[in-house]
């Protein structure tokens, strides 16, 4: 589709454990996207994930 225009309405980003990297891009991208005004849900997910498991302090700290 080179040089065609995509219309992205879903981005998933993942990870090994969705407790850092990926809940760190989930949470910049929605702002961005908010920013730019645009109707795009953005979520999260690992490959080794623990159910419940939240991010670290160290992470929640960065992020704000």
């Amino acid at each position: 589709m080179a040089g065609a225009a995509m219309n992205v309405k879903k981005l998933l980003i993942v990870c090994t454990g969705n407790s850092c990297r990926s809940v760190m891009a989930e949470g910049y991208f929605k702002k961005r996207i908010k920013e730019l005004g645009k109707d795009i849900s953005v979520t999260s997910a690992g490959i080794a994930a623990l159910y419940g498991m939240t991010p670290p302090r160290e992470a929640i700290s960065v992020m704000n």
